[in-house]
């Protein structure tokens, strides 16, 4: 009986029932800790994404800088020539006299992160051997550079500063290109070297948020599985406790006499209802908290048919009563159809093959239909049951993942879209002229692109101030929106400069479209600081006009030189390109 007294010292000790909770709560702690790192991860994923999408905007735009060796811009305050450029018709005069000064990849950085420093989101360009001072990095920046020359690709980090609002930052290595060495080349760089970095920082509070509201609810489940599996534990020990001291007392009395052993045996069928009592409200108590859990749970047979669901699913998946999923094939009621409508079938399901392999799934995006036919994304897990080596059913675990979908879909958002009047910005109509431009060429469609300028902007922001501006371009991006179809795509491509795309639309139908819309901006006023302010718009056109091998480019620069003449023909104005003018003519 060595086996039989150790097991009865064990638990007939105090500090046993300390033992068991202790375990359960290094248990917890552990999938806890677990947790909390992945969701730290996902945080972390997240942040990184936004960073790398507004790095990515800004290397495309050095890189089209690069390419054209630089651009001219008309010398202003705001631009005057760059003192750290040296090189041969860095200022030049225009025919009129008009002063131009060379913007180079650098320069167009600064000046776009002055921009940016309107909004939320900060650029910084900088190097480990700065031409400009401005560009000296700061100590985490220092830090990033120096692993970009020991081989990092990139630097990511949540700083949480103790008097400011926690920050995210982002920072990825700016290498050498042929078009750059001549600025650099007397640097002693060569081709390919880094040059140096761009650091983006953003606020921290959504990804923060995120993370906390998921650790949050971690904390809560963690804590009721500890208090259920401790109290499942510490009541089988009392049970097999109870067990001990009934055979110790059945030993005792073995050899008293038959009325004290009739007696025994009544007070063993006693002993034994109590027991069968405890175990009908352990099995109370295990589905009250099953019912009482905030995930949503079925059971599967092999055959697909639901023995069991607990009231979050019924919840989650719009029924009112068990007997509507009980029964029945729920893969057929809730899992039948992906979300772009095409058919699901069961056998490849892998919350059902689970029944079949007997290995336990977790599916991070699945789409399941409610009750009343609508789809929402949830998270799964499957786990098999098995009953003498057999997989008998399968326990479904499920939870609606709408709010992590809402806050990726608005981070993508974020990136493709301008933060001031929240249409699109240029990545998103550079990505989408050049597909209508292959489509428009592919099946002979017609496609059309205007180019919109407000008249006289500058002005506005001298006299009634940058807030009166900001609120005119939100006033205008509003009502031109009013004016589009469902088809049409407005785009802010800088400053006051704005972009639309009209598919399936020839130049006759787009200039309907741009004198309604120049006609509607011409009756907007909007208040300013020295009374109402009164803004006129100037347009220019380019369409395909059914000539082939027209690029997106082509257009692009069409619609631009045709709003040139529009300002020089007086503004307030609508001006068709002239190669569509001569294509219409010969056609």
């Amino acid at each position: 009986m060595p086996r039989f007294a150790f097991t009865r010292h064990v638990i007939m000790k105090p500090w046993a029932w300390v033992l068991v909770v202790a375990f359960w709560a290094v248990v917890a702690v552990a999938s806890y800790s677990w947790n909390a790192m992945r969701i730290s991860v996902i945080a972390m994923d997240m942040a990184e994404l936004r960073g790398k999408l507004v790095f990515d905007m800004v290397q495309i735009t050095r890189s089209w800088n690069a390419r054209h060796g630089g651009v001219y811009a008309p010398v202003s305050t705001n631009t005057p020539p760059n003192p750290y450029l040296e090189i041969p018709e860095k200022v030049i005069s225009t025919p009129s006299g008009r002063e131009l000064t060379l913007v180079n990849p650098a320069y167009m950085t600064r000046q776009i992160a002055d921009l940016l420093k309107r909004g939320e989101v900060h650029i910084h360009l900088t190097s480990l051997k700065p031409l400009n001072p401005g560009n000296v990095p700061d100590s985490w920046e220092r830090d990033a550079l120096e692993a970009f020359e020991r081989g990092e690709t990139k630097r990511v980090s949540i700083s949480e500063p103790a008097e400011t609002p926690a920050v995210l930052r982002y920072m990825a290595p700016l290498r050498v290109e042929k078009a750059c060495l001549a600025c650099h080349l007397k640097q002693g760089y060569k081709e390919g070297d880094i040059r140096g970095g761009l650091s983006v920082t953003f606020p921290a509070e959504t990804i923060l948020t995120f993370r906390g509201e998921r650790l949050q609810a971690y904390r809560m489940v963690h804590l009721a599985g500890f208090a259920a599996l401790s109290l499942m534990t510490v009541l089988a020990m009392a049970s097999v406790r109870r067990q001990i001291l009934k055979l110790e007392t059945e030993r005792d009395e073995r050899e008293t006499i038959v009325r004290e052993r009739t007696e025994e045996l009544v007070r063993e069928i006693a002993i034994r209802k109590r027991s069968e009592a405890e175990v009908a409200e352990r099995e109370t108590m295990l589905r009250s908290i099953l019912e009482t859990a905030g995930e949503g749970i079925y059971e599967i047979a092999p055959d697909g048919t639901c023995m069991m669901c607990n009231p979050a699913a019924l919840r989650l998946l719009g029924y009112d009563d068990p007997d509507e999923l009980i029964g029945k094939n729920i893969h057929d009621l809730v899992h039948h159809s992906t979300l772009d409508g095409q058919p699901y079938s069961i056998d490849d399901c892998p919350m059902h093959q689970v029944t079949e392999n007997g290995k336990e799934v977790h599916v991070t995006d699945e789409t399941f239909w409610r009750k009343n036919g609508t789809p929402f994304p949830v998270e799964c897990y499957s786990h098999p049951v098995i009953q003498n080596g057999e997989v008998v059913a399968a326990v479904v675990s499920f939870f609606d993942i709408t709010k992590q979908k809402k806050l990726e879909q608005e981070l993508r958002d974020q990136a493709l879209r301008d933060p001031l009047t929240h249409v699109y910005n240029r990545r998103y109509f550079t990505t989408r002229l050049e597909e209508e431009a292959e489509r428009a060429e592919r099946y002979m469609l017609p496609l059309s692109l205007a180019m919109l300028d407000l008249d006289h902007f500058k002005a506005v922001n001298d006299d009634h101030g940058h807030a009166t501006g900001d609120l005119v371009l939100k006033l205008f991006a509003k009502r031109t929106e009013e004016q589009l179809r469902r088809t049409d795509t407005l785009c802010r491509i800088g400053g006051e400069e704005f972009a639309l795309l009209m598919p399936n639309t020839d130049h006759g139908q787009a200039r309907i479209l741009a004198e309604r819309i120049r006609h509607a901006i011409a009756g907007m006023v909007a208040p300013g600081d020295k009374g109402l302010v009164r803004i006129t718009v100037s347009i220019g056109l380019s369409a395909v006009n059914g000539r082939h091998g027209v690029k997106a480019e082509g257009l692009t620069h069409e619609a631009d030189e045709a709003l040139y003449a529009a300002k020089a023909g007086g503004r307030n104005q609508v001006r068709l390109s002239a190669a569509v003018e001569v294509g219409t003519e010969n056609a």
